[in-house]
């Protein structure tokens, strides 16, 4: 878990995958290495990371790239 990005009262979580190995490293492209899930709770309490819709998508990927592009304006 990269980062947790609320919106509209849900939280949305930037998964990053990383390589087991060097070979698995040059195989990984950037747009697999990073998964974009809704935080829900299972009835323990417990996160469940599930798909968003693709409206809640195109939201944290614009958020994401505000956070992006304000950090490097720093």
């Amino acid at each position: 878990e990269e980062m947790v990005i609320p919106i509209d009262n849900k939280s949305f979580a930037l998964l990053v995958r990383e390589p087991m190995d060097e070979e698995e490293a040059e195989a990984l492209e950037e747009d697999d290495a990073v998964m974009i899930a809704r935080i829900e709770f299972d009835t323990d309490g417990e996160p469940v990371y599930v798909d968003p819709t693709d409206e809640e998508f195109e939201a944290v990927k614009k958020a994401y790239e505000e956070i992006t592009q304000e950090m490097d304006e720093e």
